[in-house]
């Protein structure tokens, strides 16, 4: 969990890498739950989280538009076919990180009470999730743990 966890720091600034370590690690919490308390130990919450954060950043200085948004003006200029289908893969990849990052938090968020009540005591992880409500690609899914977040702070 560890090793995943760093890797997917350090490949933050490249989508591909990224996106097959973070569809790994997601995979390892959906089969353990011994994987979650080794998330958890590790702050793992946080971290995926900041990513997602990073890796949003990252896709709107590229110029890169969600692929759920229909904008006419994306505000990248494209010279020729091969070019588009570049620009187009790696926005893919932005995109498909980003959503990844969320999934793998979401998986742990929704595991326990007791990691529901985590995520609300980090104001990390609070922040990250009130700064990705403002990437539409992922809004509705931030949104829905936004509420979930909040019925927690009714229980305690």
């Amino acid at each position: 969990m560890s090793v995943l966890l760093d890797a997917l720091e350090q490949s933050a600034s490249t989508p591909r890498i990224a996106n097959g370590l973070s569809q790994r690690l997601l995979r390892s919490l959906q089969f353990s739950n011994e994987n979650k308390l080794s998330f958890k130990a590790l702050n793992g919450a946080c971290r995926v989280l900041r990513l997602a954060c990073i890796q949003a950043k990252e896709s709107r200085k590229s110029g890169c538009v969600s692929p759920l948004v229909e904008s006419s003006d994306c505000g990248v200029i494209v010279d020729s076919p091969h070019k588009k289908s570049d620009s187009s893969h790696t926005e893919d990849c932005w995109f498909e990180c980003v959503e990844s990052c969320v999934g793998i938090f979401t998986e742990f968020f929704s595991s326990t009470n007791d990691a529901k009540v985590y995520v609300l005591r980090s104001s990390v992880c609070v922040d990250c999730l009130f700064e990705l409500f403002w990437e539409k690609a992922v809004r509705n899914n931030v949104m829905k743990l936004i509420i979930d977040l909040m019925k927690v702070s009714l229980l305690i």
